[in-house]
């Protein structure tokens, strides 16, 4: 189940294991260009060594590919190692990579052209025998990745730097799926000697492993432009922000997330940053944070009454209108009021959503023309937090229920006890998180809000809802391969969710990031961090 990032790993998640257009500039960054210069009046240069922190080395975060579990950290690791066709930049754009172009000869084909300079880090030649190959492998190995391209039936070889990929379904996020976790195998190296040697075309090879670094190489032999960083390493490090910090002012770190840690770190921080003794940078994660519904059991199991509730849009609209987060992160730097599944950026975001108003008077009216003039009891399954704002979040939420007449519980769990309530959907409303690793919205309502059918294709991480008009919208627009039309169709759908209440968005996260000043670095929508995509800055 993709849910958020920061759930993970609270200190860093840069064991990154991990369209925008001027628009992605203006709001993504926010004072990204206050504090790097832009780019054009940069004198970009090489750098010997990045040094970034990771809670373990032990953890499948860094889990190599194809065996390894496709999730955010390892696939952006393994980013390094391996490439694939094209490739999400960090504005949210699909970008040329081992593809040169791509045409639709039919809408249930895809044709790539490589590129022919393209090779492995052993010297082969990266072939489209290579792609082939790459797709069977995954499929009769049953590699966890082959699930990232379900709608894929076979590929065939036109020539040898010609493929064409053939779905069963029109697939217009088939190029987003590519990106993520498609990466190219070596056919020739994988028969001689398996997967052990992690042979890629990527712009790395790892040099040495332990408990305590893991170590990255730049590759010298590179098909295309080196990456100016030579080497980096990921070490653990403290869970203690401040700790952290220190490592960075003296040279032992380069990168660092904050605000986690206390005043006296805020602090510490907040005035290197003001003696411009490191930079910053500031982006909104792409995880939405929201609280779920069982609205389609005829009875749910943590709510006290015969019949459920949350079946009744009345309901649901009065828990929307009597929690108010307003106040609570009004004078947050660590949480943003989110209105939708997705946040700005992400493609089929729609600008005309607006959250219904704070009104428990009107709520208490709704909840009586529903039948529950006398309110019910709920328990509402929840991660554990340490972060005083999440708190703050779940204190807000049981006040503005109990002002209805809804005697709510948060029933906090850790990250693992709320993953298996909710693979047994044994929940009756929950909070969770979800990022969206397309970066586009119909990968998140088809998994989350989408009736479920019997192939898994859609409503795979459905825990309890279903409209069958979303259900059409989604459907017209998962075979809409005209981007423009298909934007249209994806706020509909955000539209029809919004006014069905269908879950109820709360915040996003903000990620806060300090950096060695010599670093060139702006961040990626996804939130990841590619070390290909930094470089020094000449002093």
């Amino acid at each position: 189940m993709k849910v958020s990032k920061v759930l993970i790993a609270i200190f860093l998640v840069v064991i990154v294991i991990g369209g925008g257009t001027l628009a992605y500039l203006k709001f993504w960054q926010k004072t990204a260009e206050k504090e790097v210069a832009s780019e054009k009046a940069l004198e970009l240069v090489e750098r010997d060594n990045l040094i970034l922190p990771t809670y373990s080395i032990k953890e499948g975060a860094f889990g190599l590919y194809p065996e390894s579990y496709p999730d955010f950290y390892t696939n952006n690791f393994n980013t390094h190692l391996f490439e694939t066709l094209v490739y999400l930049d960090p504005e949210n754009k699909i970008a040329k990579l081992l593809a040169e172009n791509w045409t639709n000869p039919d809408d249930n084909t895809w044709r790539f052209n490589l590129n022919p300079n393209a090779k492995f880090s052993n010297g082969s030649p990266l072939t489209a025998e290579d792609v082939k190959f790459t797709f069977d492998y995954l499929m009769e190995s049953n590699s966890p990745s082959k699930d990232f391209i379900p709608s894929v039936k076979e590929i065939g070889i036109i020539n040898a730097t010609t493929v064409d990929f053939i779905t069963s379904d029109p697939d217009p996020i088939l190029l987003n799926r590519l990106a993520i976790n498609f990466f190219i195998l070596s056919k020739e190296e994988v028969e001689k000697n398996g997967t052990k040697n992690n042979i890629g075309s990527g712009t790395y090879l790892i040099q040495e492993k332990t408990d305590l670094e893991l170590k990255l190489v730049r590759n010298e032999n590179y098909w295309g432009e080196k990456p100016k960083i030579k080497q980096f390493s990921y070490v653990v490090s403290s869970p203690d922000e401040s700790v952290n910090f220190d490592l960075l002012l003296n040279n032992k770190l380069d990168m660092l997330s904050y605000g986690y840690g206390d005043q006296a770190s805020q602090d510490k921080i907040a005035a290197a940053i003001a003696n411009k003794e490191v930079s910053k940078i500031e982006f909104e994660d792409p995880s939405v944070y929201f609280l779920g519904f069982d609205s389609v059991s005829g009875k749910t199991p943590y709510i006290d009454q015969p019949e459920n509730p949350l079946r009744d849009l009345k309901v649901r609209q009065a828990i929307a209108m009597a929690i108010d987060l307003d106040e609570v992160l009004a004078s947050s730097d660590k949480l943003g009021l989110s209105n939708q599944i997705v946040n700005k950026g992400i493609f089929g975001y729609n600008e005309n959503i607006s959250s219904l108003p704070h009104d428990p008077i009107k709520a208490k009216e709704l909840m009586a023309e529903a039948g529950y003039s006398n309110g019910f009891s709920m328990t509402i399954d929840g991660s554990v937090s340490s972060l005083k704002e999440v708190k703050d979040v779940y204190s807000a939420i049981t006040a503005g229920l109990q002002q209805i007449g809804i005697n709510a519980t948060i029933n906090e769990l850790s990250q693992e006890q709320l993953m298996q309530k909710v693979m047994k959907k044994d929940l009756s409303a929950y909070l969770i998180s979800w990022s969206p690793d397309t970066m586009e919205s119909g990968d998140v309502l088809n998994a989350l809000l989408h009736t479920p059918t019997d192939d898994h294709l859609y409503g795979a991480s459905n825990l309890g809802y279903s409209n069958t008009s979303l259900d059409q919208v989604l459907d017209q627009a998962s075979r809409n391969l005209d981007p423009k039309s298909r934007l249209t169709q994806l706020k509909q759908a955000i539209k029809i969710a919004s006014d069905d209440v269908a879950m109820l968005p709360l915040h996003h996260f903000n990620t806060k990031r300090v950096f060695s000043k010599d670093l060139h670095y702006i961040p990626r929508m996804d939130g990841g961090i590619r070390v290909f995509e930094i470089a020094g800055l000449k002093k």
